[in-house]
């Protein structure tokens, strides 16, 4: 609550913004009032292990001129982690937040407070549960599949449907809701169930240009941003990373860069990164090298930890202290953002003050964690260059843009 108001917040990709992103938005405005609705947006590199549709600052603008008042990024760290590391990294950071009452998330479960009674089981579940799980995965079945395989094998079932961890909004919906156990938070959770006639964000990724499909799934207000930026430039996709995942595997030749210590890569997946010669492309590689207990977004989001040198070291600085950067802002929401300054947050809005000023206070992990953020960001931006459009203007690095006010 700030200043008598609610405050919702919402954990978000956007990738790209969508009419579900708009319905969400509004609902959560409708429970904030005449309140504030704040987001916590992943930058440009999503949980799927891969970049993001659409540049963050615009989807962050999306969000504004859809009904948020303030949008801040979703660490780099977090935001390419697996959906345990991705709502433990978020709901840490809400929880450092002081006016936060309320967090809305999205899910396919027509009973929103059944997720409740999944989140209870996973936050203590009983030792029979335990060894099926541990079976199926040594049996090489996939982490997702395991879970639901073990729960379908206890001996008297669980109150709660297990079909309602097969969608993937329900598992992170029930993540967030493990989360805000564990940080012990008094935000209160509320799911929103999913419209089924709104479409997929990947059937939309799958075909951006798609005329019809985007005058019928992207909303009104955030339609001219969103051709604009396409009219400009081609997207950043995942095979524009193969170089860089090829100087891994260079260094690793060389015994100069070390798989085994990227955060969260078992041995066996280690052994099979270092064991390629090169990659002639990532989404090709990550067809071939899938086996039974992967999926290809647990490859991926490995191999862009690798890129990035994201070891279990630096995801543990990302816990400790993570940064604030603000992307953009609603007039409505320039209050709220004054109060949030006051506090004693590593908080980003110039990147060139900010380097000056605070990144020397901080301790030497959490400078190296910046440097690992400024890399991808930079790394994203080189690469949506060399692909824009002749009349295009240069995409500007990030010490020339300012967070957007709207």
């Amino acid at each position: 609550m700030y200043q008598g108001k609610k405050v919702v917040a919402i954990i978000a990709e956007f990738n790209p913004f969508h009419r579900g992103h708009a319905y969400l938005l509004e609902q959560a405005r409708l429970l904030a009032k005449d309140g504030y609705v704040l987001v916590l947006m992943s930058g440009n590199y999503v949980q799927r292990g891969e970049p993001a549709l659409i540049e963050k600052s615009l989807r962050a603008k999306m969000a504004i001129l859809s009904g948020a008042d303030l949008v801040f990024e979703l660490p780099l760290f977090f935001s390419i982690s697996d959906a345990g590391n991705f709502a433990q990294g978020a709901i840490s950071m809400l929880s450092r937040l002081p006016f936060i009452d309320q967090l809305v998330y999205g899910c396919e479960c027509k009973e929103p407070e059944l997720l409740h009674e999944l989140a209870e089981f996973f936050l203590h579940p009983d030792s029979n549960y335990r060894t099926l799980f541990e079976e199926y995965l040594k049996a090489g079945v996939s982490y997702p599949k395991a879970r639901i395989l073990a729960l379908k094998g206890l001996k008297t079932p669980p109150s709660f449907p297990i079909h309602l961890l097969d969608t993937p909004n329900n598992s992170l919906a029930m993540e967030y809701l493990i989360a805000l156990k564990q940080y012990h938070s008094s935000i209160a959770p509320k799911g929103i169930t999913r419209v089924k006639s709104f479409a997929q964000a990947s059937k939309i990724r799958d075909s951006y240009l798609d005329i019809d499909l985007i005058q019928k799934e992207i909303p009104q207000e955030v339609k001219e941003t969103y051709w604009n930026y396409f009219e400009h430039y081609h997207p950043v996709v995942s095979h524009d990373y193969t170089m860089y995942v090829n100087q891994c595997l260079a260094l690793s030749h060389l015994g100069l860069f070390d798989f085994s210590g990227i955060n969260r890569i078992p041995e066996d997946l280690s052994n099979r990164f270092r064991n390629n010669d090169h990659l002639t492309s990532i989404p090709q590689f990550l067809e071939d090298n899938k086996k039974k207990n992967d999926t290809c977004s647990s490859l991926a989001r490995a191999l862009y930890k690798s890129i990035f040198q994201i070891t279990d070291k630096s995801m543990e600085a990302a816990y400790k202290e993570a940064l604030y950067q603000v992307l953009a802002v609603s007039k409505k929401g320039v209050d709220l953002f004054s109060e949030i300054k006051k506090q004693n947050l590593p908080l980003m809005t110039k990147v060139a003050e900010f380097e000056q000023k605070i990144l020397p206070t901080k301790s030497s992990e959490f400078v190296s964690n910046y440097h690992r953020k400024a890399y991808a960001d930079e790394l994203y931006r080189m690469i949506l260059n060399t692909k824009k459009k002749k009349e295009a203007p240069l995409y500007p690095k990030e010490l020339q843009k300012k967070f957007i006010i709207i």
